[in-house]
């Protein structure tokens, strides 16, 4: 196997195949196969990470907001009450 660069020459469907049947087979895993295996999951959880990070930032900012609108409401109605 090849790497031009930093990318692996094989695609992902033929990593996922090695991987399977070298797992099935307790075979080392070759440098190149663990090498973009990796890179695909760190990949994978920093997507998921900062999508959850964002979601949270969006949902905290939502909740200050409407939280802002319903102090200033219930400020008006005390003192105009």
């Amino acid at each position: 196997m090849e790497r031009t660069g930093s990318v692996c020459s094989r695609t992902e469907v033929e990593l996922r195949g090695i991987w399977r049947r070298k797992r099935e087979s307790c075979a080392i895993r070759t440098q190149c196969t663990e090498w973009a295996l990796t890179m695909r999951l760190h990949e994978r959880f920093f997507v998921d990470f900062r999508r959850r990070q964002l979601d949270s930032v969006q949902l905290k900012r939502h909740y200050e907001s409407s939280s802002h609108r319903g102090a200033a409401k219930w400020d008006h109605e005390r003192t105009a009450g």
